[in-house]
């Protein structure tokens, strides 16, 4: 079976054996809404994970995280609000991707992400990341999913924070995967090594994933990106990022032109 790490332990911090974590609580708190009203709880291991406030340097969770990345064997699931890698992300997810493991990245689109400088870094490296052999997803604007869940809204965004590990553990937290979480911010999370939770929280990243609710991300034969979608039961491909405007798209690409990466 995939690794957890030490028994006892999350990347070297404690993991508490009888904690008592409710997917229903979560799923409704951290972006999705389940027909069900009541969940049985579920026993599992975990811990809360957070940054000191005091400390300096790199993120103290960014720390465990690309610890109990080197130990996955089978998959990494990740749906993130602002999700700008850098180069070093785009080596490490490499690394794991040459050693079979499945990656797999759902975050908004240019259209659907509030924060257009966000968008940008996260474009910087698009193409680097599915050349590497990610499979990525991007938030329609018009997603179900959102106008389900967030009534009244007129436009669709993603703002859960979620990873999935080898298909048994997670972590759900404020972290998005940027530079402002790893050096500035100051995050927290809960980290859970539970086979039916992992499932829980899958199946409900799977919900964002439908051709109703997302752009499938491609490179063509060229190399040129691409979006895939169905929009009347009819598959459309896109050229450009899409439903944006030019000015969007302008904008975007100068503010990747500037030295503002570990700002985003």
């Amino acid at each position: 079976g995939a690794t957890v790490g030490a028994p006892g332990t999350w990347a070297g911090i404690e993991v508490n054996a009888g904690a008592v974590f409710e997917a229903e609580h979560w799923i409704q708190r951290f972006g999705g809404k389940s027909e069900s009203t009541t969940v049985a709880p579920i026993w599992a291991r975990g811990a809360m994970v957070w940054d000191d406030p005091l400390a300096d340097g790199t993120s103290d969770m960014i720390v465990k995280l690309r610890r109990k990345l080197d130990t996955l064997e089978t998959s990494l699931d990740i749906e993130s609000a602002y999700f700008v890698v850098g180069d070093d992300g785009v080596e490490r997810v490499s690394k794991l991707v040459d050693r079979g493991v499945k990656v797999r990245v759902m975050t908004n689109s240019l259209v659907s992400n509030d924060v257009l400088a966000a968008h940008a870094g996260h474009a910087e490296f698009r193409e680097d990341l599915l050349a590497a052999g990610v499979e990525m997803y991007e938030m329609r604007p018009d997603s179900a999913v959102i106008k389900k869940t967030w009534v009244g809204e007129s436009r669709a965004g993603l703002h859960t924070k979620a990873l999935v590990f080898d298909r048994n553990s997670l972590l759900i937290g404020s972290f998005n995967l940027d530079p402002r979480s790893a050096f500035i911010n100051t995050e927290a999370g809960i980290y859970v090594e539970s086979e039916e939770l992992a499932a829980q929280l899958l199946a409900y990243m799977a919900e964002g994933l439908e051709t109703n609710n997302s752009y499938r991300v491609e490179l063509d034969a060229d190399g040129d990106l691409l979006w895939k979608t169905m929009d009347g039961g009819e598959g459309v491909v896109f050229d450009v990022d899409p439903h944006s405007t030019f000015w969007q798209r302008v904008m975007s690409g100068f503010i990747e032109l500037l030295p503002v990466e570990s700002q985003l």
